[in-house]
């Protein structure tokens, strides 16, 4: 390794190469389907709606949004590498991230919307309020709940490590999830009495039980061995508090939209990819997961 990079610290070193690669992989989907990546999705809470239409205004707004929307994303793979290293070594903490990154999860979520947006923030919490950062913890999860507030299947998670966490000056964070909370409800009356609230359950209808396609199982099946690799992880720990990380596993089960539930469930990405490198410490088996991942990944969007 040349002595310039292994000066750096090795969650910004190993997030930063594996965010080039999946966002190469993701501009590439991107670039196959016609779609202008630096265009912002209007869909999602009003106040996403305001800003992305004030930004549009000016001549670089939306690629300055695109921009931010994609550091977000660099920010959560830190905060992701950090929350795994506290339960493995440094290169298991790597694998765990790799993992993550290439997850197809994050594949089915448009660049420059609300959702990416979302599903980073709530990312950096989770990686925020498990090293004891409660400051950026709170200001991350207070504007991912404003953007979309379908992250507050990730505040029981939240919770649990906020309660359970101090920090440098023994102060537990018990302020984190009332701020999401309160971002949530700030959304939720905003929607309700200054805007249309249908984006709220749009796409997140109960699917039928007893009718189901092939590709209704699908997610049903991913998200069923998902939760069966965190349980597993659970119980190599003993953090019974990551149990309420299964929550979101639940949406490609209840919701008939792939999209919108994958999007919620990728709020369990930390907890998926730790318990994965958890329940074997062979790296080589940690690798070909994620090479696994990473084809997966590349069928998905290619």
């Amino acid at each position: 390794m040349h002595p310039l990079v292994a000066n750096i610290h090795p969650s910004f070193r190993t997030a930063f190469f594996v965010w080039i690669l999946s966002r190469t992989i993701a501009f590439a989907a991107v670039v196959k389907h016609r779609v202008v990546p630096w265009q912002i999705d209007l869909k999602g809470p009003p106040i996403w709606g305001w800003i992305a239409d004030f930004v549009s205004h000016f001549s670089h707004g939306s690629t300055v949004f695109y921009i931010l929307g994609e550091l977000f994303l660099l920010f959560a793979f830190i905060a992701s590498y950090k929350f795994s290293r506290k339960e493995l070594l440094p290169q298991g903490a790597e694998h765990a991230t790799w993992i993550l990154a290439l997850s197809p999860m994050l594949f089915v979520i448009a660049p420059n919307s609300a959702d990416l947006w979302g599903v980073s923030l709530a990312l950096i919490a989770v990686g925020s309020v498990s090293v004891g950062s409660f400051g950026l913890a709170s200001i991350a999860i207070f504007i991912g709940m404003c953007v979309m507030p379908a992250t507050i299947f990730a505040i029981p998670g939240i919770t649990a490590i906020a309660f359970t966490t101090k920090n440098e000056y023994g102060q537990r964070g018990y302020l984190v999830p009332l701020v999401g909370l309160a971002a949530f409800a700030v959304t939720i009356l905003g929607s309700v009495f200054f805007s249309d609230p249908s984006f709220l359950s749009r796409g997140l209808a109960v699917r039928e039980v007893w009718i189901l396609s092939l590709s209704d199982l699908l997610p049903i099946v991913g998200a069923i061995a998902l939760a069966a690799i965190t349980g597993v992880g659970i119980f190599r720990t003993k953090q019974w508090r990551w149990s309420f990380f299964m929550i979101p596993l639940f949406a490609p089960i209840l919701f008939a939209s792939p999209a919108e539930a994958w999007k919620i469930a990728a709020l369990s990405l930390p907890i998926c990819a730790t318990s994965l490198s958890l329940i074997s410490e062979d790296f080589s088996f940690q690798r070909t997961t994620i090479v696994a991942a990473a084809l997966g990944s590349a069928w998905l969007v290619l």
